[in-house]
């Protein structure tokens, strides 16, 4: 069971994933009104974070689908 609450925890990192898009956004807008290049590699190095953990949270949480489909066999 703790390996599931671990993974849940895990999975709740979506807000934490949407801020850093929205930050993504917000720098690319700051780029456009500012003409500040510098602030497009930080933005793309967000959307790059994103993107690596959605991966990661979508992995994470098949692996939660099949230990809770593996419990309902030990009952």
């Amino acid at each position: 069971m703790y390996e599931i609450d671990k993974l849940t925890s895990i999975l709740h990192c979506s807000k934490l994933l949407e801020s850093m898009c929205e930050e993504a956004d917000n720098l690319a807008v700051a780029v456009e009104e500012k003409h500040d290049f510098t602030l497009i590699a930080k933005a793309n190095a967000f959307r790059q974070k994103v993107r690596e953990n959605r991966e990661e949270k979508k992995k994470l949480g098949d692996k939660m689908h099949d230990l809770k489909e593996k419990l309902k066999f030990v009952d």
